[in-house]
């Protein structure tokens, strides 16, 4: 199955998720990352692979102006709705394209700050990515990468699932089958995008961690209630930029400059 079906076919599953508490953490810790470098003024944001716009909508309503690539029409669709809901219809724009195609759809524009979260891993040649959103970010402008940490699978599997086997098989493993869509991705680790990040063009800032305790954690339903979940949260949020919790995180969080 090809990714965009895949995304297509588990749109609902992906809602869910979103909506999670594992999901509101990851949102509610990368806008915080990024509200430490993004400047008080209105900006020109492109989240692209943005989805439903759950990484837009809180920008627009900093103020930003923000336009989202998908290749999805249903999530964009949702995304759209989304916006309306929050009263920012008129600070989002939503295109529907596939990644190697953004360029032809946004017109040669160039962005303040762009943002590819959750997305890297999925695609074939994420090199020709980077370059291309080097290539539409405006001088000194702010690019914001966040993708999962493989180190984490193993973590994960040996500490929340109790599984050394599938522990030592992930250990090294260079892709990896996301339970979600059920596809398969790409798995980069720390130094890696690093060098990515730097062949390109970028200059790197900073590397938080998105996650770096919900996700050994087994009982879920702790993280349902709402005093622990907001316990969760305010611990989350003091280790998100301290190592070794930045490198032990479900995701890495860079942030880079075009110098």
């Amino acid at each position: 199955m090809d990714t965009k079906t895949a995304f297509n076919q588990h749109v609902t599953q992906w809602n869910n998720d979103q909506d999670a508490p594992w999901g509101q953490l990851r949102y509610k810790i990368g806008l915080a990352n990024l509200e430490e470098w993004l400047e008080k003024r209105p900006l020109t944001i492109l989240d692209l692979g943005g989805g439903n716009a759950y990484d837009a909508i809180p920008l627009a309503k900093l103020g930003h102006q923000l336009t989202v690539i998908d290749f999805s029409e249903e999530m964009l669709e949702n995304g759209a709705r989304y916006a309306v809901s929050n009263d920012v219809a008129n600070k989002t724009t939503f295109i529907q394209s596939d990644v190697d195609s953004f360029s032809e759809k946004i017109n040669g524009q160039s962005f303040d700050a762009i943002l590819c979260h959750n997305l890297l891993q999925y695609l074939n040649y994420p090199l020709k990515t980077l370059k291309a959103i080097h290539e539409h970010l405006n001088p000194n402008g702010i690019f914001s990468l966040m993708i999962t940490n493989p180190h984490s699978e193993t973590f994960t599997q040996a500490l929340r699932n109790l599984d050394f086997d599938a522990a030592l098989e992930t250990t090294g493993k260079k892709t990896h089958q996301v339970t979600t869509f059920k596809v398969t991705i790409n798995r980069y680790d720390e130094s890696e995008l690093r060098a990515m990040l730097k062949t390109t063009g970028f200059t790197f800032q900073k590397l938080y961690g998105v996650r770096a305790i919900c996700d050994y954690i087994n009982d879920n339903d702790i993280k349902h209630n709402p005093e622990e979940f907001k316990k969760l949260v305010a611990l989350e949020m003091t280790l998100r930029d301290k190592l070794p919790y930045t490198l032990l995180s479900r995701f890495y969080h860079f942030i880079s400059t075009k110098s």
